[in-house]
Formats: structure tokens, sequence, C-alpha cells
């Protein structure tokens, strides 16, 4: 079982960190704001599953060549969404967020893979000159979409279990906890600019796709089988 980390620093700046991220790019683009793209389809928990791409199997294999350069990486087979992932803190209460196509595994949250709490994982929403980043395909997902993450040598499969907007300052708790069920909470920006012709414009929401962590994945050739870790709650 990965280790936990204490609950450091507070949920105050975490809120402000991640509700800042996707604005920064603005400031070095010439492009006229454009809003972000929103959820085509709210779902939930309750809901029936609605994915028809790849099982959760086939998507581990896609993801195994989609992320073979890298060291660590998102990949949402279905959606063509492929992101080298860094991991990164925050500086003077903001999320270091790295440029796209790279995402971030934010450092005071559970280990990718850790038998309980949530791991948050976030990223621009786009290039900043009118181009889609690959965090930008979320707003497609489906609920029961596989998301692959690839950290330290391992292939942590996760299933889209909701997805819901909060203000840019209203993230819950919830996906800051370190205990609890094993889920991913993938974050990018969405709705309309506010302030675009200000210094800093951003975006008016926070897109969260929360997923469930189905196992870490053992691949033998063509064979994927799929194990939650010990003592997962």
């Amino acid at each position: 079982m990965k280790k936990k980390r204490s609950i450091f620093p507070s949920i105050f700046f975490v809120l402000i960190m991640l509700a800042g991220a996707g604005l920064v790019w603005w400031g070095i683009s010439n492009s006229q704001p454009e809003p972000a793209p929103e959820p085509e389809v709210f779902f939930d928990s309750t809901d029936e599953d609605t994915n028809t791409g790849h099982t959760p199997e086939e998507a581990v294999l896609a993801a195994q060549q989609q992320l073979a350069d890298v060291d660590s990486g998102v990949a949402v087979p279905d959606l063509d969404l492929v992101s080298p992932m860094m991991t990164t803190g925050h500086t003077d209460g903001w999320l270091d967020l790295p440029d796209p196509p790279n995402s971030t595994f934010y450092d005071q949250t559970a280990d990718i893979g850790s038998s309980d709490g949530a791991s948050v994982i976030a990223s621009h929403v786009d290039y900043g000159h009118g181009e889609d980043a690959p965090f930008s395909a979320l707003h497609m997902i489906d609920k029961g979409t596989p998301v692959v993450v690839k950290s330290e040598g391992e292939f942590v499969v996760y299933q889209a279990q909701a997805i819901d907007l909060y203000e840019r300052q209203g993230l819950p708790s919830e996906i800051f906890r370190l205990d609890g069920e094993a889920t991913g909470y993938f974050v990018t920006c969405s709705g309309e600019v506010i302030g675009e012709n200000s210094d800093q414009p951003f975006y008016e929401n926070n897109l969260v796709v929360e997923a469930e962590m189905l196992g870490v994945a053992t691949i033998s050739g063509d064979s994927v089988s799929i194990d939650l870790p010990p003592d997962t709650v």
C-alpha cells in the first residue's frame, strides 16, 4: 500500500490553486478569448453506463502504446486524450500547472494507485491560441469510460462515474480527501471567460470528472488483469 500524506496545505489554498488553472495562458496569447467547452452530458453514480468504446482491459493496452514514450501520463483512448503527466505542488497558493499538452498530479493529494483517498490530476483546457489541449476532450466523456494513468511504471485504471461543473472557487473538499474510497479527480477549465479585457481573465468554472479506481493493471502480452491493491476501501 502506498504511503498517505498528512493533510497540508489547507483546503483554502487548494481551492484557490485549482480555481486558477487555465488562466495563465491568456497573458502570453494574442488570441481573442473564447469560452471553454462544457459537458455534453451530465451524469453521476446513479446513472447507467453509456460508454460503448474500450473495455478497461482494452484501454490499458491502448494506453500502453499511447504512453510508451513517457514515464507518466494520462490516456483516455475513447477520447483520443493523451497527456504526459508531471508531479507538482503549489507556489504562493497557485497550483503549478505545466504547459499543455502536459498535465500534473497534485502532490498533496493521495498517491496514484493508493488503496484509499482521492488523487487530483489537472491540466489546462487549451494552448492559448484557439487550439484545444488534451484535457478539453473531458467534456465529451461518457459514464463508464476508462481512464488510464501511468505512474511509477504502473498502469492504474479508473472508470468515469460523474461529471460536474463548479465555480472556480467552489471546488468541494471531497476531491482533496486522503481517506475513503480510492478515486481519481480529473480537472480542467470550462465555461465563459470572465474579465476578458482585463490583465488576468479567467474561466468561469472548473470541469471535474470523478472516476472510481478499478485497480492496477498487470500486463502479459495481450492479456490484462486489473486488481485492487490490498486494503482498498
